[in-house]
Parts: structure tokens; sequence; C-alpha cells
């Protein structure tokens, strides 16, 4: 076993026993239920073991029952069976999203790819987008192609939205899937024979999620995904796509940047972009402690964090933030500060792959994540890693980045490596060279949808890692239920039996610890957290029928 703090075992193992609890619960009722009940629940497991790792990435105990309620769904009489043909000679891409957001590298993978692809004619369809705008770059890429963007009926019946979205498949040579763990519909909409050929875009190869029985080939954003997507997630067709970029013709001259933002010309600028919960500290992982490091061998550094903000870490840590760690909050355009840096430090216990490519293509040199916590928490460009590799642990990230403050020449060699590699594979040509072998594969598959092996929990390394981090990060459980003096069998087993909405071992857990040490204080707070958590489950039933909707 690796370094993993004593316990990390425990934490996985409660997630598998509460999500085999409720496994157990939809399989021995499945044959009763109404179907949109039954798509809820198997949502309901599909949220828990994607935000609880449980030791799988995929599971046919839960996500054949939605195969099957696709297989025997009956389309309307009006709604043609046959797929449409080509108006013209274009390849027709239908890419399906539940929601797109405004800031986050998935949305810019979509619009680069629509943008760059130009021998293809992209349309998008929305499942759950309701009034949140689509983003305006989205809107342009996706007319610039000359396709459509589609929303699914506003219908709360995922029996309805699933059958429309089987239609507009049919007018598609190629669906590309970048749905969310949890999403059912594509697995319902897609359960058939006779449709176009369906790929997800794994944009999320850290966590379980549905949709392996329908899907007829996995493009990996990294090679090191392809085993585990065929091991764990059972699908044997896989390829490797690298995340397009758009390339900035005229890049803001940095002197004038560092004017507008008030920073000195004589700074040494370090920047690190990423969403909130990928800098909360994990065990001795922990980025705001080794960037107060950094800063501490050059007093003329100071750090920039885009995603986080000062107010949301500290809620995380029990030290000061160091004076020249800046935490400026989410942007949906951190396109200034790249422009300002000097050297990008990737984010950890949890990378930004999309960030730190885009930091590389700016010309900046990166130092990447120290050693994982599970090697599918770290960026990994297969072009890039050619050239660098990750620190073996955070002595040796703060000794990189060192070394490259005290060293402009070897900052703007590496910078300018990193960038050519970048135009080669990740912009215009040399990405749509990689998208042409992908074409190759998809052009010539057929959809054959199945169902998948029920799947055990295996616990390793990697997937004990995993689980802590998002038992550390999450913002689930109180720290002082996550960090008391509680094993984590205890907390974990509380806090997961009530996710899953296994209430009477939740309270037995929580009485058996009040039983055991009654003087102890973090029992009492486990005991508070477990009765809010159940009062709000309570709430939901009464609002929407079913106590694990918003869990």
């Amino acid at each position: 076993m690796s370094n993993l703090p004593s316990g990390t075992e425990q934490f996985l193992a409660a997630n598998n026993e509460a999500y085999e609890w409720l496994v157990r619960e939809i399989t021995t009722h499945a044959s009763t239920w109404h179907p949109e009940l039954l798509l809820r629940r198997i949502e309901a497991a599909a949220k828990f073991a994607s935000n609880c790792h449980t030791g799988r990435f995929a599971d046919g105990a839960i996500e054949n029952l939605a195969l099957r309620i696709g297989r025997e769904l009956r389309e309307p009489a009006q709604t043609s069976s046959e797929r449409l043909p080509r108006a013209d000679c274009r390849r027709r891409v239908l890419h399906y999203f539940d929601r797109v957001h405004a800031v986050g590298g998935h949305t810019r993978t979509l619009m680069h790819w629509a943008l760059h692809d130009r021998s293809s004619r992209h349309s998008l369809v929305l499942a759950f987008q309701e009034d949140v705008p689509v983003p305006p770059g989205v809107e342009k890429a996706i007319a610039g192609s000359g396709g459509t963007i589609t929303r699914l009926p506003e219908t709360p019946s995922r029996i309805e939205r699933a059958l429309f979205l089987r239609h507009l498949a049919k007018q598609a040579d190629l669906v590309v899937l970048h749905h969310s763990a949890w999403d059912s519909l594509p697995v319902v909409a897609f359960a058939v024979e006779g449709l176009p050929p369906i790929a997800v875009l794994n944009h999320a190869d850290h966590i379980f999620w549905l949709g392996s029985s329908v899907t007829d080939l996995v493009i990996n954003l990294r090679s090191a995904s392809i085993p585990h997507s065929r091991d764990r997630r059972f699908v044997e067709n896989n390829a490797a796509l690298p995340i397009p970029l758009a390339d900035d013709p005229a890049p803001a001259k940095k002197q004038s940047v560092r004017r507008q933002m008030g920073m000195a010309d004589d700074e040494i600028v370090l920047l690190s972009v990423a969403r909130a919960e990928k800098y909360r500290p994990c065990g001795e992982h922990d980025f705001v402690a080794t960037a107060s490091r950094i800063l501490e061998s050059e007093p003329s550094a100071h750090v920039f964090v885009v995603g986080e903000s000062a107010e949301g870490i500290s809620r995380h840590i029990s030290y000061p933030l160091h004076p020249r760690l800046h935490f400026v909050g989410q942007l949906e355009d951190p396109s200034p500060y790249r422009a300002a840096a000097d050297i990008y430090l990737e984010s950890f216990p949890f990378g930004s792959n999309t960030a730190l490519l885009e930091a590389a293509l700016a010309g900046l040199p990166v130092v990447p994540a120290p050693s994982p916590l599970s090697p599918q928490l770290i960026a990994g460009d297969d072009g890039l890693w050619e050239i660098i590799s990750n620190p073996s642990d955070q002595q040796e990230y703060v000794s990189r980045a060192a070394r490259l403050m005290r060293e402009p020449e070897v900052r703007r060699k590496l910078g300018t490596v990193l960038r050519e590699r970048m135009l080669a594979r990740n912009v215009a040509s040399g990405w749509l060279v990689e998208l042409g072998r992908v074409y190759a594969r998809t052009d010539h598959l057929v959809h054959s949808p199945h169902p998948i092996p029920i799947a055990p929990s295996i616990a390793e390394d990697a997937d004990l890692g995993l689980c802590l981090w998002q038992v550390m990060s999450g913002d689930g459980a109180p720290a002082a239920v996550r960090h008391g003096g509680l094993s984590p069998a205890v907390t974990q087993g509380t806090f997961a039996r009530q996710r899953v909405g296994d209430f009477g071992t939740a309270r037995r857990i929580v009485l058996s610890a009040l039983a055991s040490a009654p003087l102890d204080s973090a029992s009492w707070k486990l005991a508070k957290f477990s009765l809010r958590s159940h009062v709000g489950a309570a709430l939901r039933w009464l609002r929407n029928g079913d106590p694990l909707l918003g869990s």
C-alpha cells in the first residue's frame, strides 16, 4: 500500500456498503416500480457512485436496468424508424450535453472542436439547459459549422426526453456524448440498434459514469485512460484525442497587462487555474502550503489562483494565507492572468488539464502536479508528457518552481518548447490530423448496444486515493465530522448511508457512537449532522416525493 493515511480503506468500504444497499433496493423493486421512478433511482445510485467512489467506474447492476427500459420503449407511430440521409457530403455530428456552462474546459472543447472541424456539420442537443443561456462562443461555433442547437422538451418525463433524443440521433452520422456521470437519458435513448455510432468523450475519466452499454467508442483525452476505459468501464473500442485549443494570434504585452492589473514589472508571477475543489488539501497533498513554500524561496514572487476565492479556501485550511498568495475567484476569461504570468503551477490534489494546456500554448513554462493520489486526478496530455514529467513529491514541485524563478532563460526555453508542441498537436491542422484518426474509426462503426458486467468493488491504491480526495474535498459533511476523532467507518458510514437514503442504518451508527463515546464532542456533532440531513430528506420528500432527489 502507498503512503495514504491510515483508515483510508474504511472510506471506500463505507461507500461500497451504502451503494450495495441502494442497488439491492433498486433490484428488489425494479419489476414493480414505474420506469420513471426506476430511472430516478438509477440516477441517484450513479450520482452517489460518482461523488463517493465505491471502487467501480461502471456497473451493469444498475445500467442494464436502464438499458432494458430503453429497449422496451414503444416509439410514437408518427416517428420514423429510418435514419435520415445526408443533405450533402459533410459528416453530421450531434453533440449531447445535459447542460453547457460558461466556464470550464469542457465547454471550450466543444467550441474549439466545432470551430476547427469544417469537414463536419456540428449540432448540439441540450437535455437540461432550462433557463441557463448558452455561451455565445458555443452558439457562434455551432452556427458557423452549419449546425443547430436543440433543447429537449421541458417535461419531467425522462422517457419522453429519451425518445426525442433518439429521434434526433437518426438525423446524425455520429453522436458524441458529453453527458454528466449520472445522466440516464443516453442509455435509454440509444438502447436500440439502427442508430448512428455513439461515442463518449471521456471528460470525466476519474469518476463512475453511466453509458458504457450504449458506447461504441470511448474518445479518451489521454492514452493513459485507454486501459482504464477498457478494464474498468468494459468498453473495448477506445481512441485518444488531444484537447483542442485555439491560439491567440495577438497576445497582449506582458508589461501593459501587468500595469492594468496592478502588478510590478519586476515581480515574478506564478499562475494556477482550476475549479475551487481542486485546491482543497487532502492529507499531505496541500497546494496552499506548498505554494507558500515557493513564495518563501523568492521575495519578489506572487502566486495568483483563478477559480477559488480566499474566503472559499480558508474554510479548508487551519492556517493563514501567505500575503503573496492571491485567490482571485472564478473568472470566465483568465487570459489576462496568463498574459501577465511567468510560470504556471498545476493545481493539486486535482489537476486541470485544459487550463494547463492553455498555459503551455501561451508559452508559459509548466510545473506539473506532484505524485498524485490517483493517476486520474492529474493532467496527462500525451504530447506534453514527452517533454515534462510529474515531480516525484512536493519538494521536487517546489524545487522546479524555484529553478524557473531563478533562471529566466530556462523559463523561456521550456515555454517555447511547450508552445511548439501545443501548436503541433492541439491547434488547427495538427489537431485535425488527430481528429481524422478518430473519424476513420467512427465512420465504420455500427451501433451495438449490449449489457455490461456487474462490477465488483476494487480497492487498489488509485481507488483509495480517489475516494480520499472526494471525502476531504467535499462540502457534504462538515469539517468537524470529517476530521474529528471518530473512525472513518463511523463518519463516512453515517454520511454515505444518509446520502443513499438508508436512514435506519445511519441512525444505528450514530447511536452506537454516542453510546461508546458519550463525552466526545465529535459524536454529538455527528448526531447533529445526521439529524439535519434526515430533516432535509423529509423536506425533499414533501417537495419531490423522493428523498434522494437533490442528494
